[in-house]
């Protein structure tokens, strides 16, 4: 992937956006099988896969915000997206 980076591949793939991790990621990219670039996808159980991501998310939002509690919102908010569930 870092050398699709590099060579410009990407210049014309369609990105995909994780809502949680808000990261963009490409559909495609060549020598990588599609269905390895979504990790949702990969896992069996999506329920599980959803509880991981947002548990992981919130670990990363939690350790941002002690570590650097005076960061302007806009740094914060480009950040992981955990979702609160009820």
């Amino acid at each position: 992937m870092v050398t699709a980076a590099l060579n410009g591949s990407f210049d014309n793939v369609v990105f995909k956006h994780h809502d949680v991790f808000n990261v963009d990621y490409p559909s495609t990219c060549p020598n990588v099988p599609d269905e390895m670039l979504d990790a949702r996808g990969m896992w069996a159980d999506k329920k599980a896969y959803d509880e991981s991501a947002n548990k992981l998310a919130q670990m990363f939002s939690d350790n941002f915000k002690a570590k650097y509690p005076n960061m302007p919102s806009e740094i914060v908010n480009a950040g992981p997206r955990p979702k609160v569930t009820i």
